[in-house]
């Protein structure tokens, strides 16, 4: 079971190429939250890096997003100010090597 500060978040992709996240919007209410991306769609792979990218993210993302392994990439939250934030999920299609990307968003709620 993931720690209290942990969030998980399932990527899927569906037969017409369609990414998808749930949550959408990410909402994380505590500071320091570890955002665990799990892709659980088989015959795709998060790429080694940028799987995961924060617009205009600052001081909220400090880090750049780590891929794990090709079902598993996280980032760190810090979430010391409120505030919504979009990111890009990137996918990579196995057999193609096709790029798919969506482009959800994260809700920091400070307490």
């Amino acid at each position: 079971m993931p720690h209290t500060k942990t969030k998980v978040v399932a990527v899927t992709v569906d037969d017409t190429g369609h990414v998808t996240t749930t949550p959408n919007p990410v909402k994380v209410r505590n500071q320091n939250v570890l955002l665990a991306f799990q892709l659980l769609t088989p015959g795709y792979a998060f790429p080694d890096s940028e799987a995961i990218v924060v617009s205009d993210g600052g001081e909220q993302f400090p880090f750049p997003s780590w891929t794990l392994s090709g079902s598993t990439a996280a980032l760190l939250d810090a979430n010391s100010a409120a505030g919504d934030f979009a990111y890009t999920v990137s996918v990579v299609e196995l057999a193609t090597g096709k790029a798919l990307r969506i482009d959800p968003s994260i809700q920091n709620e400070t307490k």
